[in-house]
């Protein structure tokens, strides 16, 4: 018999995202059924930062700029941030390894499309190194880009959860 145990800080997480789904499943049966139909607003994608802020939506998320190639691997924009904060990088603790560690925060950094894992995982890094929880969310320069509405639900959420959330971009000054 094999027992699965999950940490409670992911149950959380988890159980967010769970209900968020089945609300959202449940608003749209209901529209449907009512005949209702849904108006997406545009996509606009977010501009580039200025002074150190990417506006979202009505707040500012703060923004961190790294000298870090947008196409590079997740792993160097995790040792261009530490070094930025002057943290340490990809620290183990049971059941995984914290991103960045600084002497406050224990920071995730996923990129813009995986903001929803790294809130359980922020939450449970923090649990696991008794520090604030961060989360690092990667904008980069993309045909594609990241929407405003998209950083506006991942700092909502996180805000909810005591979540810190800054926005990582690509600046080279002396390139």
């Amino acid at each position: 018999m094999i027992r699965v145990s999950v940490h409670p800080a992911a149950r959380a997480g988890l159980k967010l995202v769970v209900g968020t789904l089945a609300a959202v499943i449940a608003l749209a049966f209901a529209a449907r059924s009512l005949g209702v139909r849904q108006v997406e607003p545009p996509v606009t994608k977010v501009p580039a930062a200025t002074n150190g802020m990417a506006q979202s939506g009505m707040e500012f998320i703060p923004t961190i700029e790294l000298c870090v190639d947008n196409s590079a691997m997740e792993s160097a924009w995790i040792s261009a941030l530490a070094t930025h904060l002057g943290g340490r990088s990809e620290v183990s603790i049971p059941g995984g390894r914290v991103d960045v560690v600084t002497d406050t925060f224990a920071i995730e950094v996923e990129r813009s499309a995986k903001w929803h894992e790294g809130i359980g995982q922020s939450l449970h890094y923090a649990e696991a190194t008794g520090l604030r929880p961060a989360l690092a969310v990667i904008v980069v320069a993309s045909s594609e880009g990241t929407s405003i509405r998209q950083l506006d639900e991942a700092d909502a959420i996180a805000t909810k959860q005591g979540i810190k959330v800054v926005t990582l971009t690509s600046a080279c000054k002396d390139r």
